[in-house]
């Protein structure tokens, strides 16, 4: 499929590995920002508010910083079948005879005479090697080999699903946004109680001017 050979790119990886790490800093950012408030807690909203701005102006310098120095290694997606393995046959160098036959002569000889061993003892080949084979997966398990070759093929459809949940948020946000814009299209007057009310409540909190206050009868609550 051209998209995801296209999301398959170096850059598009790069990108992909960055939100993948973005997914652990934001949440050590958040939790740092919760462990402050829990030990220190702050009655002002000003000086709340100026916290989670700080907040989250690191979480979007993450990203950019991640983008720029990780190091991501540019391995292909693997194929869909078995892996060949190409033996390029040896070519004699000039002026060197070739022993094709005598080789030949000497693999059937060997055939022969393996053929000509007891079962047993061919039966204790067959189980050394396994144990030898045993042993190496063992030492040198070949799935941590495999696991850059499987994060390559399953990076493409990762970061689809990102691009279609950000497609998804953006547009709901969108349809908010017109939303709001229609509501206050639609407002009438406030009533002076609860401008009182509204000024009462900003005094508290500290702020400095008296908020917006809107009132629609399109709102039901």
């Amino acid at each position: 499929m051209f998209l995801l050979e296209a999301l398959g790119a170096p850059l598009w990886q790069t990108l992909t590995w960055t939100l993948l790490h973005f997914l652990w800093q934001g949440t050590v950012v958040a939790a740092a920002v919760a462990i402050w408030f829990y030990v220190y807690p702050v009655r002002r909203a000003p000086i709340r508010h100026g916290i989670c701005m700080l907040a989250l102006l690191v979480m979007a310098m993450c990203p950019i910083v991640t983008m720029l120095v990780i190091d991501v290694p540019q391995v292909e997606a693997p194929p869909n079948g078995p892996p060949e393995t190409l033996v390029r046959a040896p070519t004699p160098q000039d002026g060197e005879p070739t022993r094709t036959a005598d080789l030949a002569h000497r693999n059937r000889q060997d055939t022969i005479a393996a053929l000509q061993r007891p079962l047993s003892l061919q039966r204790e080949d067959l189980e050394r090697e396994r144990v030898a084979t045993a042993g190496t997966h063992r030492s040198a398990p070949d799935w941590l080999a495999r696991l850059p070759r499987y994060a390559a093929a399953i990076q493409p459809y990762c970061l689809l699903a990102w691009l279609l949940g950000m497609s998804i948020l953006a547009t709901r946000l969108s349809a908010s946004w017109f939303q709001m814009r229609w509501l206050a299209s639609t407002t009438t007057n406030v009533p002076v109680a609860l401008t009182a009310k509204a000024k009462l409540l900003s005094e508290r909190l500290g702020l400095k001017a008296l908020p917006r206050i809107a009132v629609s009868e399109k709102v039901w609550y």
